[in-house]
């Protein structure tokens, strides 16, 4: 989850959410060329300037102010957050890499047999140090790259455990459907270098037959209820005054 301190910004990067793009868009790999997108060392050194890298890539809004102290409280946060259902078809195509449960039963069960066996380790693992509490360097690191992007999206924005006292800045929260111009509504992101200079290493999605979107949406509605809700809410906000939701903590 990278920051900019010259350009006041901070992003809190919830996987699955068009993260990579909006990090590439406050310049943050310029800085480290060899970062870029497909490149193998991406997610295998830190770079604590930054916030990007390993054990920073997916860090939440607590974690990141944590690590900043002060500095956090006077940058300008923002995050993207998307449709349940949509974020839940990316995992299962590029995480589990498995696009054709999209368009068959068997694998679609399959592939939430695999989810259930992930979050059964996960809890098993974790029960002694509290579930779903995302906590700094000391945390999300320890977790699956799958886990981290199964998690809940409004868990990243959870400041409960922070260290840090006080009044504490706002989260603007856009809809996915923006991010293709998000350069235009966040001053201080470079929206020059968004007409294709940005790699694209997205893969086709199959679209869902509909008995399988409909088990697809079953699950999201089950296990991801807070962001279903939270997304509409983001939406009908943008829909009706075309501002982000400001998430208040």
């Amino acid at each position: 989850m990278p920051v900019h301190l010259e350009k006041g910004l901070g992003f809190v990067h919830i996987p699955r959410n068009g993260g990579t793009y909006v990090e590439h868009l406050m310049g943050v790999h310029k800085k480290r060329p060899d970062w870029g997108l497909g490149s193998k060392n991406l997610n295998r050194s830190a770079d604590l300037e930054f916030l990007i890298g390993s054990d920073t890539q997916h860090l939440s809004y607590a974690d990141m102010l944590d690590l900043l102290g002060e500095k956090g409280l006077s940058l300008k946060w923002f995050a993207i957050i998307r449709n349940p259902q949509e974020r839940l078809i990316s995992v299962i195509c590029y995480m589990l890499n498995r696009p054709g449960a999209l368009t068959s039963k068997k694998r679609l069960l399959g592939s939430f047999r695999t989810i259930f066996k992930l979050w059964l380790k996960f809890y098993f693992k974790n029960i002694g140090s509290g579930l779903l509490h995302l906590r700094g360097n000391r945390q999300v690191n320890i977790y699956s790259p799958v886990i981290q992007h199964l998690m809940p999206q409004h868990l990243y924005l959870n400041l409960e455990g922070s260290e840090i006292k006080g009044p504490l800045p706002d989260v603007d929260l856009y809809p996915f459907q923006e991010i293709s111009r998000i350069g235009d509504h966040v001053q201080g992101l470079d929206s020059e270098i968004a007409g294709g200079k940005i790699p694209n290493k997205s893969k086709e999605k199959p679209s869902p037959d509909e008995f399988n979107l409909k088990l697809i949406r079953w699950f999201t509605l089950l296990f991801y209820r807070k962001d279903w809700k939270l997304y509409h809410k983001t939406l009908d906000r943008w829909e009706k005054t075309g501002e982000p939701l400001k998430v208040a903590q």
